[in-house]
């Protein structure tokens, strides 16, 4: 188990998810992010096209710098990365940090897998056996206060569960239920959770972080029903999206 100490800043989380996070070239995925700190991050290659990460190996040698797209969900940036290590296929870099956007789209990602990360890691110290079953509910006080409600199981044995998070003195929350997702945030800041109302639509920024809460979560090796549970929330926004973008063509149409 993790201990509390490598919490820290720096620490290398587990990317436990091949379409959440990504690297491009050109707008040609190049790489698939499987670690990510402030400083670095590890890639695997893609499995149909495994030489295009080799390529860019080949392109970073003697400390050759490139330009990427570093890729979380439906946010990107533009980043300069170094080459540290190659082993067979797993390939490390650092970014150069040559301007402070990359900094900050980091901020807006890491913090939140850290807290999943310290959820599970607090549950662990008080729960004996934790690691054969999700207990019905979770909750951090730390930077980023979250708590997640597990609701019993779907047919297809994955957990409906509330997810929340405060920022800024707003609460936020993602909903699973019989296969439907919802995002929810308070109308006014200071409210309640029973004051939460639905966004219109899926909000991206709600699912983005807690999407990054859940991979916190499943660095802490409970199983595997968070890494299913992120694949399934991905599908269920790329649909509404789907579902957005038929909706206006047909009114635009």
């Amino acid at each position: 188990m993790m201990s509390f100490d490598e919490l820290r800043l720096y620490h290398r989380f587990k990317i436990n998810n091949d379409r959440l996070c990504f690297i491009s070239q050109s707008g040609t995925t190049v790489g698939l992010v499987t670690e990510l700190s402030y400083g670095g991050f590890s890639l695997a290659p893609i499995p149909t096209q495994p030489q295009l990460l080799r390529q860019l190996a080949n392109a970073s040698k003697n400390g050759a710098i490139q330009t990427i797209e570093f890729h979380f969900l439906n946010r990107s940036v533009r980043c300069q990365i170094e080459k540290r290590y190659s082993e067979n296929e797993k390939v490390g870099y650092q970014f150069t940090h040559e301007h402070t956007q990359v900094l900050s789209f980091l901020k807006d990602i890491i913090p939140w897998i850290r807290a999943g990360a310290a959820i599970i890691y607090l549950e662990q110290l008080e729960t004996e056996g934790f690691e054969n079953e999700l207990p019905d509910h979770l909750s951090f006080e730390g930077p980023i206060p979250v708590e997640v409600d597990w609701n019993g199981v779907d047919s297809q044995g994955l957990p409906n569960f509330n997810l929340s998070f405060r920022q800024d003195k707003v609460t936020f929350q993602l909903s699973r239920k019989n296969n439907q997702l919802l995002t929810l945030h308070n109308v006014w800041p200071g409210a309640t959770s029973g004051d939460l109302r639905t966004t219109q639509g899926i909000d991206s920024m709600i699912l983005r972080n807690s999407l990054a809460i859940l991979l916190g979560l499943s660095t802490q090796e409970t199983g595997s029903v968070y890494p299913k549970l992120i694949e399934v929330l991905l599908n269920l926004f790329e649909k509404a999206q789907e579902q957005t973008a038929l909706f206006l063509q047909k009114k635009t149409g």
